[in-house]
């Protein structure tokens, strides 16, 4: 039993991330599959309508009398052939040749199987042939007894009967039989190699062979050839048993596999016999024919549904899926069984007409488009929608057309213009609510996405980064369950075939396992695992920002600090040690000079170019001023476009310059510094020449200190700083900035 169980989750647990033209042998696609399935169900919708509309029409609504024993015209069509015809009781029909043949209430009895023994049925049938005889022939007269009179009605000849004629109920069975065939020949088109998807399909075939023939005899208006009507009724009750022995299968099969193949063979030969016994009248009854055979293989669905939930208790994704579709079927095919099928056993009507109760199949193929949204039934996914939805708005195209043409008679252009405009306002609309529906997934638009990632990147703490990274995983996917992860993962994984996905780190926080996301009520995809992926790139790419930003703020502050510490501090610490009170005072003047200097760079704007040479030349001539020093301040190439410097090299230009004034100031011993200006070549260039005792000679005398410095400030912006003498004879300083590198 191990292995066979072994051996059943092997078969089960397929891979689902597979594309579907990888998990399909053959040369059809999908697509193919479904356009034939869709084509093949117009041909036998237009077969069935050429059949509910062959026989003569009179245009008149018979309704059995409460009692069960008299026949009343509850309406007539106003365009039919019978439309001047009286109301009331219609007692007798009398043909052409004047045969006549009393009209009985079991003559309107919508579905043959609810007769008690096959001696009413086959006298039901027979009066159908005779009903029928009569109206093929030609005019005819109905007997109309009303006020306790009796009289015969104007010869009437009988019509073709018109399309709008035809009942709800007529369209509820078309559209149950079509509608299953297409979403089984769907899941089969996906999964053609899995036994389970087989079944179900074959389940949709049953299911359009007895609604059908069911649709074309229960909507007649008076009568069918009874040959033909036992006919349908035949391909009725082959379908339903056929239904029921295929969803047993089913269950036996999927999600875990139970029963070899083989025993399945079991349910054909068993099936088989009692069909045939039933089509040839041999059970005691009609309703023993086939409403004992449908309940007991309900009975037996419901049994194998119980046993699979028991075989898959240690399988929770099995379980999952048999929830969804056990329910869906024990609602579906029950509601059925006990609306029509029970009521019959007892020997009551149907609580229901069974034209309408065929709706409840529908609830079963409901059920699996919704699981397979939910629970990724048959291992597919909700890319699986697409497929099925363009087919059907493709067949719903071509029939709408055909229905124009041939029905109502337009010309073929503007028909297929109306039915193009159709399809565009209504199924469209209703496809896009329709996929929304089904997926549970939690979609974010990208700005609300791009604003939740930020804010995790800029968390506070690597503590809160990690509390709002846990927080947005929540929001995606609304798992039950989010823990950290065991073991390191490098990339977004599915496992447990869909119950959790593994995400790695991100934000601080370590890799987390999400189980069961959407509240518990669906499975994770490769679309979760494509979109977790993504969100961790953008994760990642503004971490990497996020600590870009925040080594050049450590920079910045680095800078400042070293500004502070170098700049200021070094200039009130030369203070302190001067012993002449203007010394003094000028050392506290420059470091006051460094402090607005760097409040100016903290305010974060950037300075124009002539804007810093301005106050340099301010600050240069009234500092020398205070020493008896002439200023000779030159300016050439000045441009229209002012290039704006920031903090840093705002900063380095004007601490190397207050330095180069300031050894002259201490070392020079000069009446006059020249100060020369140029821009050109996009160059700045600065030239320092005073008429002091040069370099050669200051050198002796301590001429020099923090000239390093200038080189150090200078060299950072790329810049060259030359020494030599002047042609007065003194020190001479050429500075070169490239005003290409420094301007923002």
């Amino acid at each position: 039993m191990t292995a066979a169980r072994e051996d059943a989750q092997q078969a089960l647990h397929l891979n689902g991330a597979r594309k579907s033209a990888q998990a399909l042998p053959g040369g059809w696609l999908p697509v193919s599959i479904l356009t034939a399935a869709a084509a093949l169900c117009l041909i036998l919708t237009f077969i069935a309508l050429r059949l509910a509309l062959s026989p003569p029409w009179l245009g008149i609504v018979p309704q059995a009398d409460p009692a069960g024993s008299a026949v009343r015209l509850s309406s007539v069509a106003a365009n039919g052939p019978a439309r001047d015809m009286p109301p009331g009781q219609v007692t007798a029909i009398r043909g052409a040749g004047g045969e006549t043949l009393a009209i009985e209430a079991e003559d309107l009895v919508e579905e043959p199987d609810f007769f008690d023994s096959y001696e009413r049925l086959a006298r039901f049938l027979n009066r159908q042939s005779a009903l029928h005889a009569i109206l093929t022939a030609g005019p005819v007269q109905l007997e109309i007894e009303s006020e306790g009179e009796r009289r015969w009605s104007e010869a009437v000849e009988p019509g073709r009967r018109p399309i709008a004629d035809l009942p709800a109920s007529f369209w509820v069975q078309i559209a149950v039989g079509t509608g299953s065939f297409l979403i089984g020949a769907w899941v089969w088109s996906l999964r053609r190699t899995d036994p389970g998807a087989r079944l179900f399909a074959l389940t949709g075939v049953t299911i359009l062979l007895f609604t059908l023939p069911a649709a074309i005899y229960s909507s007649r208006e008076l009568a069918l050839d009874g040959g033909l009507l036992r006919m349908l009724s035949a391909l009725n009750h082959a379908g339903a048993m056929a239904f029921g022995a295929a969803m047993i299968a089913l269950f036996l099969t999927y999600p875990v596999r139970i029963a070899p193949p083989r025993a399945l063979l079991a349910l054909p030969l068993v099936v088989a016999p009692w069909f045939v016994a039933d089509a040839l009248w041999l059970l005691p009854d009609p309703a023993l024919g086939i409403h004992l055979a449908t309940l007991t293989e309900m009975i037996l669905i419901v049994a194998a549904i119980l046993l699979q939930y028991w075989w898959a208790r240690r399988d929770p994704l099995a379980r999952a899926a048999l929830r969804w579709l056990g329910l869906s079927v024990v609602v579906g095919a029950g509601g059925f069984i006990l609306t029509i099928a029970v009521p019959s056993l007892l020997g009551a009507a149907p609580s229901l007409s069974q034209g309408y109760a065929f709706a409840f199949f529908l609830l079963i193929y409901a059920g699996l488009a919704l699981g397979v949204g939910r629970y990724r039934l048959f291992e597919l996914d909700v890319w699986a929608f697409r497929i099925l939805f363009y087919t059907l708005g493709a067949a719903l195209l071509l029939g709408f057309d055909a229905l124009l043409v041939y029905v109502v008679a337009l010309d073929r252009a503007p028909a297929f213009g109306v039915a193009l405009l159709v399809v565009a306002f209504f199924y469209l609309p209703m496809r896009d609510a329709l996929a929304r529906r089904f997926s549970l997934r939690n979609t974010l638009d990208r700005q609300t996405l791009l604003r939740a990632v930020i804010d995790v990147a800029f968390g506070s703490s690597g503590g809160e980064r990690a509390s709002r990274w846990q927080a947005l995983l929540g929001r995606l996917f609304d798992p039950l369950e989010c823990v950290a992860a065991d073991e390191a993962v490098a990339a977004p994984a599915i496992r447990q075939e869909g119950l959790e996905l593994a995400v790695p780190g991100a934000a601080g926080a370590p890799a987390f396992i999400l189980r069961r996301p959407w509240g518990g009520r669906g499975l994770f995809g490769p679309d979760d695992a494509e979109v977790a992926k993504q969100l961790i790139g953008v994760m990642r790419h503004v971490e990497t920002s996020r600590d870009a930003y925040e080594r050049g703020a450590v920079e910045e502050r680095r800078r400042i600090a070293a500004d502070l510490h170098d700049d200021v501090g070094a200039r009130l610490l030369t203070g302190l040690h001067c012993q002449e009170p203007h010394e003094i005072k000028e050392a506290l003047r420059e470091a006051m000079a460094e402090v607005r200097t760097i409040a100016v760079g903290l305010s974060g704007d950037s300075m124009p170019l002539g804007i810093v040479l301005a106050d340099l030349r301010h600050e240069a001539g009234h500092r020398l001023e205070r020493t008896g020093i002439d200023l000779v301040w030159t300016e050439k190439g000045a441009g229209t476009d002012d290039p704006f410097l920031d903090y840093p090299v705002y900063k380095n230009l004007v601490s190397a310059h207050r330095e180069l004034i300031s050894n002259a100031i201490r070392h020079a011993r000069a009446s006059r510094i020249d100060i020369t200006v140029t821009r050109e070549h996009g160059d700045l260039r600065l030239v320092f020449a005073d008429d002091g005792e040069g370099f050669a000679e200051a050198s002796e005398n301590g001429r020099g200190s923090g000239l390093a410095n200038v080189r150090r400030r200078i060299s950072a912006l790329d810049g060259r700083l030359d020494f030599g003498s002047s042609e007065q004879g003194g020190a001479r300083v050429e500075l070169i900035l490239p005003l290409g590198k420094v301007m923002k």
